[in-house]
């Protein structure tokens, strides 16, 4: 993500949301089996465009849009 993003991220662990699920299994096996689906982005490009549009927001507005994780207890996008 570094590579993306050209810089180093500062990261700040924070406890987890009362609706945070425990566990997140990111697997499309039963969407491509039972939707025939698939994506149309891959993983990376998908990364530098979700990062290319939050560098657009104002400064501040980022905040709304951190990623929370369930290992980490969340990442805030500088």
């Amino acid at each position: 993500m570094v590579e993306i993003v050209e810089e180093q991220p500062t990261i700040k662990y924070l406890p987890a949301w009362v609706l945070d699920a425990p566990v997140s299994v990111l697997d499309i096996r039963q969407a491509r089996a039972n939707r025939r689906w698939s994506p149309h982005t891959e993983f990376v490009e998908g990364v530098a465009q979700a990062w290319n549009w939050v560098r657009t927001l104002p400064t501040g507005e980022a905040e709304a849009y951190s990623v929370k994780t369930q290992t980490s207890g969340g990442v805030d996008i500088p």
